[in-house]
């Protein structure tokens, strides 16, 4: 996974900077924004700072604060928690599911009383059915966000992942399908929150450029040169959206016993991953001949800083145990991925 970058991107900032442009967050920014919801569906979109913040921000916007308590997917990038942690609420881990490494509806319904809201990961792009989820959540009173800092560009039923719960976030941290090298944005359809975001990432200010101050708030802004380069990007996002698409399939037709089955005509990966008992042993053969791998994301509960390794959380275990990702860069051509493969079946 790597970012890619042109003589557009290039051109945009350098043209940029000679315009005498303030470099942060003003009209590039804001059409960035519009574009953004555009593409996704959604009523409203905030740039921040980075995808970690998004989250946060998410939380804040729709009430959660010191002391409360947000389900969080131990499978997942440790950000999830990190931003939970952040604002002084407590993550409350769970395990994920056998068949798409995320939360199932049943986990969510077993503890959607003991707590005060639930982040939905769509890792690598996959979900349950939003719908059940979202109405689960709905019908016990608790917000839901979505960390869908993986999944710009795939939905699921035909709706763009990030805009079912009350608040989603995209990550364009460097490995995305579109970077800016760093940055995130939060998208919601409900006037209110959107309302609590926009004061909340500039300081709690009710309008840009006074200083009134009617909620707490902190800098969670963006960069108007970090938006030229992501308007570039946005160009390019339907090509690599049918790249990664094409890509994984290739892999699925040398690799498809060692990989999870596609489950929706929208899903795109955003790595590709295999699950192979004999996994530590394989990514060691792998790199030896040149091909770069990396394990997949470990337990968040099991980690020094959290310290739940007392929970028996067992999917979770057994994906960390069992899962590489190969390299998943859009731009990888067929004969790439097919010698990728052909290495793969060798060793197995």
């Amino acid at each position: 996974m790597q970012p890619s970058f042109g003589s557009e991107e290039a051109c945009a900032a350098y043209n940029y900077i000679l315009s005498g442009g303030f470099l942060t967050e003003h009209k590039y920014t804001r059409q960035l924004e519009s574009e953004l919801a555009e593409f996704t569906g959604a009523k409203y979109c905030f740039m921040v700072s980075n995808g970690t913040l998004a989250i946060s921000a998410a939380l804040l916007a729709v009430g959660i604060s010191k002391e409360d308590r947000v389900l969080v997917p131990t499978y997942t990038m440790i950000a999830t928690a990190n931003a939970v942690k952040l604002i002084g609420a407590v993550p409350v881990f769970a395990d994920v599911d056998q068949r798409t490494n995320t939360l199932s509806v049943e986990t969510i319904r077993s503890k959607i009383n003991d707590v005060d809201a639930v982040i939905h990961v769509s890792l690598n792009n996959r979900c349950h059915d939003m719908n059940a989820i979202v109405e689960t959540c709905k019908d016990a009173g608790k917000p839901i966000i979505e960390d869908a800092a993986q999944s710009l560009g795939s939905t699921w039923c035909g709706k763009a992942l990030g805009t079912f719960a009350d608040v989603g976030i995209f990550s364009f941290s460097s490995p995305k399908i579109i970077s800016m090298g760093q940055g995130g944005c939060v998208v919601t359809d409900n006037d209110e929150i959107a309302l609590r975001l926009r004061r909340i990432k500039d300081f709690g200010r009710d309008r840009p450029g006074t200083e009134e101050y009617s909620a707490f708030g902190l800098n969670f802004k963006f960069t108007d040169l970090q938006a030229v380069i992501g308007l570039e990007q946005l160009k390019k996002l339907p090509g690599r959206v049918r790249a990664l698409s094409d890509m994984w399939d290739l892999y699925y037709k040398h690799l498809a016993k060692y990989m999870i089955p596609k489950a929706d005509k929208g899903w795109i990966p955003w790595f590709i991953e295999i699950f192979v008992l004999n996994r530590d042993e394989l990514a060691v053969q792998l790199r030896a001949a040149g091909i770069g791998v990396r394990e997949v994301y470990p337990p968040v509960h099991i980690q020094k800083c959290y310290n739940e390794s007392s929970l028996a959380l067992p999917n979770a275990t057994r994906v960390h145990q069992t899962g590489l990702w190969l390299p998943s860069w859009s731009s990888l051509s067929k004969n790439q991925i097919e010698a990728i493969c052909s290495c793969v079946n060798l060793l197995m």
